[in-house]
């Protein structure tokens, strides 16, 4: 085991219905290291599922793994402010999570929409380079996750693969001008246990 600095990020693919038929909410944490890697920490993810159970998630992530940026489509980032402000004047997740719940409106970043490029096309350029050069890392309890990376597009609900390539584009590492050798002056940077043995290259 050895402690390894890191920028932490959450992103969030919200399902286009709550219906049990939907596609999934997908909410996920990963962090970088100074060389690039990208490191998925954990995934949740629910059919449909309704908006205050997606929050709470979203607020738990974030706040438990200190994420710098809760990463969002940019079409729905303002519903998700919105009712989270709304949730916090009811102190819904005040008493669970604390007064450190009101900074998660603040860690908002908005994801553009894909533009003239299609979906599949971005997902690709994005995740291609990432995967060839073994810097994706995942943990064992993922390997099912691993398992729709090698055979996108031909998965039947890709919303994880929509998650990581938001994690993708969120992710920036520590500059390589901290403090690399013993981390002492890195104040903003997390530090992640790496094991070797729980965590695997995909």
């Amino acid at each position: 085991m050895y402690r390894l600095p890191v920028y932490t990020f959450t992103a969030m693919d919200i399902a286009s219905s709550e219906a049990r038929t939907a596609d999934y909410t997908v909410i996920g944490t990963g962090a970088t290291d100074y060389r690039n890697n990208l490191m998925v920490l954990e995934i949740w993810k629910r059919k449909g599922s309704n908006p205050v159970e997606r929050m709470a998630e979203a607020t738990r992530q974030v706040l438990h793994y200190q994420s710098r940026i809760l990463g969002m489509e940019e079409n729905r980032a303002e519903d998700f402010i919105t009712m989270y402000e709304y949730m916090l004047k009811r102190g819904e997740f005040i008493e669970e999570f604390g007064e450190e719940s009101r900074s998660v409106v603040n860690r908002i970043q908005r994801i553009p929409h894909y533009g003239l490029q299609s979906k599949r096309d971005r997902i690709i350029d994005r995740l291609q380079p990432v995967i060839n050069s073994h810097s994706l890392w995942l943990p064992k309890s993922l390997s099912w996750f691993a398992d729709n990376i090698d055979i996108y597009p031909q998965v039947e609900y890709d919303d994880d693969i929509d998650m990581l390539e938001m994690l993708r584009y969120i992710a920036v590492p520590p500059s390589q001008e901290h403090n690399i050798s013993g981390y002492e002056e890195e104040s903003m940077a997390s530090v992640l246990n790496y094991n070797p043995i729980t965590m695997s290259w995909n």
